[in-house]
């Protein structure tokens, strides 16, 4: 009895360890949707929604903030660290300025999923990627052949063109 417990135990675990360790890479890159707001700039602008962790200040008041992320280039080598709230209480995730090219975002989603999403900046343009499930509202009205969608049929963002 104890051996069968002792083995349903590390199960448990392995099951457990490798529910929390999920790595999604998508293929098809995000880019600016096409109504967005246009800047004179040779850089671009990203904004990256991903996943909310919930943090006590005491007893009864907790603030939530979106977790952090890294931009890496084409060569896999990181460009930033992103910390994605302008503020500790901030619940609005921070956007960056990027020069324009191809980049590759890594950072966590909704069921602790770490995704690796390919995103194009554009010049004086914001491209949006979402990590959360609860934030389709950024995309409504938009034709589902526009969008990337993750392997759970999150919208993560607009298809570059």
């Amino acid at each position: 009895m104890i051996a069968q417990l002792r083995f349903l135990t590390v199960i448990g675990i392995i099951s457990l360890a490798g529910a929390c360790s999920t790595q999604h890479a998508l293929n098809t890159p995000v880019g600016p949707g096409p109504l967005g707001q246009t800047q004179s700039t040779a850089n671009g602008f990203l904004t990256v929604y991903s996943l909310m962790k919930t943090y006590p200040i005491d007893e009864e008041t907790w603030y939530r903030v979106h977790t952090d992320y890294g931009v890496y280039d084409a060569n896999g080598q990181r460009v930033m660290s992103v910390r994605n709230a302008a503020s500790y209480h901030d619940p609005i995730p921070k956007t960056v300025e990027l020069p324009a090219g191809n980049y590759t975002i890594q950072g966590w989603g909704d069921g602790y999923a770490l995704y690796k999403v390919p995103v194009v900046i554009q010049a004086g343009r914001v491209t949006t990627v979402n990590l959360e499930a609860n934030t389709h509202q950024l995309f409504q009205g938009a034709k589902a052949s526009d969008m990337v969608r993750a392997y759970d049929g999150i919208i993560v963002g607009w298809e570059a063109k």
